[in-house]
C-alpha cells in the first residue's frame, strides 16, 4: 500500500519559506499537550481547500510526521521488508540523504530484543561519509565522528552563542586546520571566550587573524581571545568531539567556596 505525505498552507502564517513556523518535533507537539503556538490560523478551509505545496509517495506507515528546523521526519516501510526513516526538506519536498550536509542523528531501532527506540533525538550533529568502509562492511559511516551537539547553544555576554557558527568560520578560512576548541570562562564577573585554532604549516598568525576576527564578529557578534597552535596539536576525537567547554559554573562554585 502506498501513501502520500502532503504539506499544506494553513492560513497565512505557515508557509515553506526560510523562516519556518512553529516546530512540531514529536508526538503531541513541543509542549506535549497537542497544542500549537501558531496564531492567525484559519477557522475553516476555503472551498477549494488549502494550497498544496508538494507531495511525496511513501510506503505503508502508521506514524505522523515530525517537523523541526525546516525538515520533516517520517517513517515508512519498503516492500514490507524494512523500515526507513526519511528526512525531507520542508520547502522543496526533496528527500535529504546526500553526503556533505550536516544534521542531527535521529535514531530508530526496531530490530532489538529490548524495548524499541523510535525517533530518539541524540542531539549529536553528524555528516554522512560518501565512501564505504575499507573493511568491506556496508554500514553507512559518519565522517569525522560526532562533530558537535545541537544543544551546545548558550548565552555569553548576553548573546546566544552557537559553536556551529564558530566552526563554520574556522573551517572557511585558508590557513587554518579543521580542529578547534572553544573555552568559555569568567575573568572576574565578565564572560570570556577563548578560541584555540591550528595554523597550517604554510600559514602565519598575521595572515589569518584579521579575517578570522572579522568573520567571528560578523557571524557571532562577539569578541574572542584567540590562541594559535601548530597543526596537529589540538586533540582529535574518534567518537564524540568535545570542542566546546563552558567553565563558568566551575568559576561560580570556586567563588562561593572562597566566600
Amino acid at each position: 500500500m502506498k501513501s502520500l505525505i502532503h504539506i499544506l498552507v494553513i492560513g497565512l502564517t505557515i508557509s515553506a519559506v526560510a523562516t519556518y513556523a512553529d516546530d512540531w518535533p514529536h508526538f503531541l507537539g513541543p509542549d506535549n499537550n497537542n497544542i500549537s503556538k501558531e496564531t492567525g490560523l484559519l477557522k475553516k478551509w476555503p472551498i477549494s481547500g488549502p494550497k498544496e505545496l508538494w507531495s511525496l509517495t511513501l510506503g505503508e506507515g502508521f506514524g505522523g510526521a515530525s517537523v523541526r528546523d525546516g525538515e520533516v521526519y517520517i517513517l515508512d516501510r519498503i516492500n514490507n521488508e524494512k523500515d526507513v526513516l526519511r528526512c525531507i526538506d520542508l520547502e522543496t519536498g526533496e528527500i535529504i540523504e546526500e553526503p556533505g550536509r550536516k544534521g542531527k542523528m535521529i535514531i530508530t531501532a526496531l530490530d532489538r530484543i529490548a524495548q524499541p527506540c523510535v525517533r530518539f533525538d541524540s542531539k549529536d550533529v553528524i555528516e554522512w561519509d560518501p565512501d564505504p568502509c575499507t573493511c568491506g562492511r556496508t554500514f553507512r559511516l559518519i565522517r569525522g565522528g560526532v562533530i558537535g551537539r545541537s544543544d551546545d547553544i548558550t548565552k555569553v555576554k548576553g548573546v546566544l552563542l552557537s559553536p556551529a557558527a564558530i566552526e563554520e568560520v574556522v573551517r572557511s578560512i585558508d590557513g587554518l586546520g579543521d580542529e578547534f576548541e572553544i573555552v568559555v570562562d569568567k575573568q572576574g564577573d565578565v564572560d570570556r571566550i577563548k578560541l584555540k585554532v591550528e595554523l597550517m604549516p604554510e600559514a602565519t598568525k598575521l595572515g589569518v587573524e584579521p579575517l578570522l576576527k572579522d568573520q567571528l564578529r560578523l557571524k557571532t557578534n562577539l569578541g574572542y581571545q584567540i590562541e594559535y597552535y601548530d597543526y596537529g596539536s589540538l586533540p582529535r576525537y574518534e567518537v564524540k568531539a568535545k570542542r566546546f567547554k563552558d567553565l563558568r559554573k566551575k568559576h561560580i562554585i570556586e567563588k562561593e567556596c572562597r566566600l
